[in-house]
């Protein structure tokens, strides 16, 4: 516990801590460190420019966060509390939660994972520089989404609305989707895998994406 500390101008090594309570921690200027922590707990935390390592915490909790300017890592967390987030840099790791809410979350500039939320909900998100696992997201959300950068695994969403979504560098996974929403998809670089949709109901522009799509169902 750190109840009063404010601002570290280098990294923070919690190496061994099992939790991590630090209420007035405002920014961090390198790395931040608590993998053994099992609890992480900073409500007033805005910056931290480098990483974010909590990957053993089943409670994340973070809700002044704007920026992590490397990867955050919190693998374990079953709640993940980031309402402000805006980028991640890196690698956003976030497999265990089963609700995965980001209201104003726009860019990571990395991998996004969260393949155990069974909500995903990102309605500023806009591009994912590397793959985007939903794997498991009945509820699939992404109303502002245009790029991403990896494979794109929304398998269980029953309905994709994606509505200015315009380019997937890979794989998109579809399967269970029995509608499929992407009026501006102009590029799969990879499988478009929507088996359970008709083509009366995959609504995209492209004749290509349209070509793709008929080739899976």
């Amino acid at each position: 516990n750190a109840p009063m500390l404010q601002m570290v101008e280098g990294e923070l090594h919690a190496d061994s801590a099992t939790s991590f309570n630090a209420p007035m921690l405002q920014a961090v200027e390198y790395r931040l460190n608590a993998p053994s922590a099992t609890s992480f707990n900073a409500p007033m935390l805005q910056t931290v420019k480098g990483d974010l390592n909590a990957e053993s915490a089943t409670s994340f909790n973070a809700p002044m966060l704007q920026t992590v300017e490397g990867f955050l890592y919190a693998h374990s967390a079953t709640s993940f509390n980031v309402p402000n987030l805006k980028m991640v840099k890196g690698n956003l790791n976030a497999e265990s939660t089963t609700r995965f809410s980001a209201p104003n979350l726009k860019t990571v500039k990395g991998e996004l994972n969260t393949k155990s939320a069974t909500i995903f909900c990102a309605p500023n998100l806009q591009t994912v520089n590397g793959g985007l696992n939903a794997e498991l997201a009945t509820t699939f959300f992404v109303p502002n989404l245009k790029t991403v950068s990896g494979s794109l695994n929304a398998n269980s969403a029953k309905t994709i609305d994606a509505p200015k979504l315009q380019t997937v560098n890979a794989d998109l996974n579809a399967k269970l989707a029995t509608t499929f929403h992407a009026p501006k998809l102009l590029t799969v670089d990879g499988e478009l895998n929507l088996r359970n949709t008709t083509m009366r109901k995959i609504m995209v522009e492209s004749p290509l994406a349209r070509r793709k799509a008929a080739e899976t169902i």
